[in-house]
Order: structure tokens, then C-alpha cells, then sequence
């Protein structure tokens, strides 16, 4: 392409064509069993507002409050930020300051307070990962079993935990700016709740209907689950402009998954692990769609893009050690 512009004109059309595409198979929905019935629900349920927060979910972090530079390098050395031998106490504290130097966002006070939660937090969602994984899982093999007869089927696959790197750019995406003078601006990444999440994918909306009534049912107390929100993109009232046409059933969990070891594998150290994760439910047409515009949207999205915070905290990126955006991670 000569010019930028025009590789934005031919993005713009390629999706302008995946969203008809989209547009079609909705038109068609309502003359599916269950249809009607999804594009009638609300586009957006709150069922406990005191839970769409991570700060909510997990334990308090006082030391991120209290700017506590001795319990962040605890904190951090708990869910295995630190690559090496974090086993020692020697061995961690090198492995810190290597952190500290290595990592162009961690090198002086206010980058490591504005950006130190947020790496907590990746590594703290590999903790959950395997636990709420496991949950969801086995909730959909045993609605496969139980509407087997009906013909009603479902198939769960697993997303990737939130990269550091994408978790930053979900932040910008949702307006939010992290800060290093404030609590709220230092746990900005606290109000990304999908730091772990799944897509479910099925056969027709009558089993769209049937999982949300099974999800709405989970307690913390029996399952150690809870839907805290759904945002329900089949709903005629739902508005899909920056998806592109795409729709789903969106439902932020809470999982509580337990306590586990902590990450640095030292003896008597344990880390109670409890987040919001995503499941997504959408139907088998969507998700083909979604498969083949995948890298378009992205694009389309500027997820490719240099963003203006970047070039405030990043005067070296080429000697970041956090991660890097994964360009293969799921649209949602």
C-alpha cells in the first residue's frame, strides 16, 4: 500500500463485507427456536454490583495503598513475577532488582506504582487460571449431558490469561488512565474482568437460553461461582457498532478458586485465589465469521497501533521483559 490511508479504506471495506455477513445471520435468528426469545432479553443485566471490580474479588492489596515496597516485592515474588530462584531469599531479592532495572516501566518510583498492580495481577490470573477453567468446563459437559436428548449441544474452549501488555491496552480501551498518585489510579487494571475467560460455543439460541439459566443459578457458596453481569449482544436493544456486527453473550463470573501455592514454591506459602473472569456464549454461525475476520479487526481496532501513554513510559521498549501483546488472542 502507497499510503496508510489507503490500507485503512480496504480494512474498512473487508469489514464493512463481515458485518453484512453478520447482519444476515441475525436476521435469521428469530426464526430459530429460542430466538425471539434471546433478542428480547435486556442487553445488559447487573446482578451484583459490588463485584466488577478485581479489588473486589481478591484480597485487599494494602500494599499498593500504602506504597509498601517490602510487601510489593512479597506480593510479587507470591505469584511469580520473578523468573528465577525465588525460592531463596538471596536469589528473589537479585531477581527484584533485575525486575526493577531490566523492565523499562519498573526503573524509578512513579512507573513501578503506576504499573506494578498490573503486573501482579497477570501473574496472580495464571494462579486462577487452572481452577476456573476447570469449573466452567465442567459445567458445560454436564449440560451436554443432561440436553443430549434434546439435540442441544455445547463446546468450551479455553482463552488465553490477559497478557500484562493487553491488560494495558484493555485499560485504554475502557477510558481509563493508570497513575501512580492516586489507589484508584494505581489499580486501574482491577476494573478488566477478563483476565481469565472462555468461549462456549453452541448449536442454536434455545441452548444460549438454557446455559444463561444454568450460569444464573451458580452460588458462591455451592458452586464458588457467581454471574455478576451479562451483556447480552443478541438483545434487539444491543448496540454492536464497535464489534463490527459480532454477537455474543458476555457474562462476567466471580470464581472463587481456592487457596494454591504460591508460584516462588517456598514451603507454607500459600496465595487465596479469587477473580471476575469471562465467559462468552455465542452461536456456531458467529463464531466462523469470527475466525476469519480475526487479524482484520484487530487492525481495525488500532491494536497494532502506538498509543500516546506508550511513548510516556516507554523510552526503551525494546528492553521490556513484561511480555508483549499476543497478537493471536481471541477478539473479545
Amino acid at each position: 500500500f502507497r499510503s496508510s490511508e489507503e490500507l485503512q479504506v480496504v480494512v474498512a471495506n473487508e469489514m464493512a463485507e463481515y458485518k453484512a455477513e453478520l447482519d444476515e445471520l441475525y436476521a435469521k435468528l428469530c426464526d430459530k427456536d429460542g430466538g425471539e426469545e434471546l433478542a428480547d432479553l435486556p442487553a445488559e443485566e447487573i446482578l451484583d454490583s459490588g463485584l466488577l471490580s478485581q479489588l473486589d474479588a481478591h484480597a485487599i492489596p494494602a500494599w499498593l495503598e500504602k506504597l509498601d515496597v517490602a510487601e510489593a516485592f512479597e506480593q510479587l515474588r507470591l505469584v511469580g513475577v520473578f523468573k528465577g530462584n525465588a525460592k531463596e531469599h538471596h536469589e528473589a531479592m537479585l531477581e527484584f532488582v533485575d525486575f526493577l532495572t531490566l523492565s523499562h516501566e519498573m526503573q524509578t518510583g512513579k512507573p513501578f506504582w503506576r504499573n506494578a498492580y498490573r503486573c501482579w495481577l497477570a501473574h496472580y490470573a495464571k494462579l486462577a487460571d487452572f481452577e476456573f477453567q476447570r469449573k466452567i468446563l465442567g459445567i458445560v459437559d454436564q449440560f451436554n449431558s443432561e440436553h443430549a436428548a434434546s439435540g442441544l449441544s455445547a463446546s468450551y474452549r479455553k482463552g488465553p490469561v490477559k497478557t500484562y501488555e493487553r491488560m494495558k491496552q484493555k485499560e485504554q480501551e475502557l477510558g481509563l488512565r493508570s497513575s501512580a498518585e492516586t489507589a484508584e489510579g494505581r489499580s486501574a487494571a482491577a476494573k478488566v474482568l477478563d483476565i481469565v475467560r472462555g468461549t462456549i460455543s453452541v448449536n442454536s439460541p434455545t441452548a444460549v437460553l438454557e446455559l444463561l439459566k444454568r450460569f444464573k443459578k451458580l452460588t458462591p457458596a455451592a458452586d464458588k461461582l457467581k454471574v455478576v453481569r451479562v451483556n447480552n449482544l443478541y438483545s434487539s436493544k444491543a448496540d454492536t457498532t464497535s464489534a463490527g456486527g459480532y454477537r455474543r453473550v458476555e457474562m462476567n463470573v466471580f470464581a472463587n478458586c481456592g487457596t494454591v501455592a504460591g508460584a516462588c514454591l517456598r514451603e507454607g506459602k500459600w496465595v487465596p485465589v479469587s477473580v471476575v473472569g469471562e465467559v462468552n456464549i455465542v452461536l456456531e454461525g458467529y463464531l466462523h465469521v469470527k475466525k476469519r475476520r480475526h487479524l482484520l479487526f484487530k487492525l481495525s481496532r488500532g491494536m497494532f497501533d502506538w498509543h500516546p501513554q506508550d511513548a510516556e513510559d516507554d523510552e526503551h521498549p525494546a528492553s521490556s521483559s513484561l511480555g508483549n501483546a499476543t497478537l493471536c488472542e481471541e477478539d473479545a
